[in-house]
């Protein structure tokens, strides 16, 4: 299994590493299609339709903000694989969903959460 972070991923890859890595699981970074923050999930081959969306803005993403923001998305998934049951969440949706998931199937084996950390200069003033 592969897990690259939040927004570190383009939409024209997903096609050229779903073809040429069929035989493992990659958890797509993510990138913005039509304002939403959506991680691709890669399962020997194929890819969840339709892809994760992040739920949650986070602050640099919130539309009530900011004059255009992330729209938020609406489901979650648990992926049985042979190495046992996991969900992903993107960032904040990590602290807001995790107990919805485990109410969903308290035999999720485990929840991978990406995240991007905008930080400034002096590593004060983090963003999540």
């Amino acid at each position: 299994m592969i897990c690259f972070p939040e927004l570190s991923f383009v939409k024209e890859w997903v096609e050229e590493i779903k073809n040429q890595y069929k035989d493992m699981i990659i958890i797509g970074g993510s990138y913005y299609d039509e304002d939403y923050n959506v991680c691709p999930i890669l399962q020997m081959g194929h890819t969840s339709i339709p892809p994760y969306r992040k739920v949650f803005p986070s602050p640099f993403e919130d539309p009530e903000k900011l004059e255009r923001g992330m729209k938020s998305g609406n489901i979650l998934y648990i992926f049985q694989t042979k190495c046992g049951k996991f969900s992903v969440l993107t960032c904040i949706d990590y602290t807001r969903l995790i107990y919805r998931i485990l109410d969903e199937d308290e035999n999720v084996d485990f929840i991978i959460n990406h995240v991007t950390i905008i930080v400034s200069q002096d590593l004060k003033n983090a963003v999540i």
